[in-house]
């Protein structure tokens, strides 16, 4: 993994504003956004770096899932007890890479929209389900498991939570930001030609507003 204030140290130098702290600020913020377009792009034609990727364990608590379910009360489920980022979706529409149980199986990723269907299909009805609602991560079929691995390629990776259950080891910072290594040099080759705009949040509000405007 790469160090992100390396990298926007090497494109303010070369503009002469490696002193600049707001605009180093910017460049990382940039290196932020432009990392998650080209993940983007990735995505579409299936390919993944694994130097993109987080991983993190978080705990569960039991959840009331009578919204998704064939009945109107008493369907219980698990939910993350935290708020989990999303990550980028896949080709495969699922969030996460995986969803694992610590004994290792596979959490499927399924539309709870949809659920009340899992219980008419013989051979899916007792597989283990998730789907994201409201920033969390809700379960179904997990039985009394307590916590659950996620993986997966996050749009900010600093939003991710801590590693371990226990909120002890951080799972993000600046001397390991995930990205890989054809992205950082498409990423400094395209800032110094111009060509990948450097920007701040307050750069993306004034186009969010004037899109919404351009439609009105």
């Amino acid at each position: 993994m790469a160090n992100i204030n390396e990298i926007a140290y090497s494109v303010a130098d070369a503009f002469g504003r490696s002193n600049d702290v707001l605009f180093l600020n910017r460049v990382k913020f940039s290196i932020s956004y432009w990392r998650a377009f080209l993940i983007r792009q990735d995505t579409e034609r299936n390919l993944t770096d694994k130097n993109n990727i987080q991983s993190f364990c978080t705990k569960l608590e039991v959840a009331d899932l009578s919204m998704c379910c064939a009945v109107d009360s008493g369907c219980k489920g698990k939910r993350t007890v935290l708020k989990i980022p999303k990550g980028i979706s896949l080709k495969s529409h699922s969030p996460y890479i995986s969803v694992l149980t610590a004994a290792g199986q596979l959490v499927s990723y399924y539309n709870f929209n949809n659920l009340r269907n899992i219980s008419y299909k013989e051979f899916t009805s007792k597989k283990p389900y998730y789907d994201y609602i409201n920033e969390r991560l809700w379960f179904y079929n997990v039985g009394i498991l307590d916590e659950i691995r996620v993986t997966g390629i996050f749009e900010k990776p600093e939003s991710v939570i801590k590693c371990n259950t226990d909120e002890t080891l951080d799972c993000y910072s600046e001397e390991n930001y995930p990205i890989s290594t054809h992205m950082i040099n498409t990423i400094i080759s395209g800032m110094l030609s111009s060509e990948l705009r450097i920007m701040g949040a307050d750069d993306l509000e004034v186009n969010k507003e004037k899109k919404e405007n351009d439609r009105n």
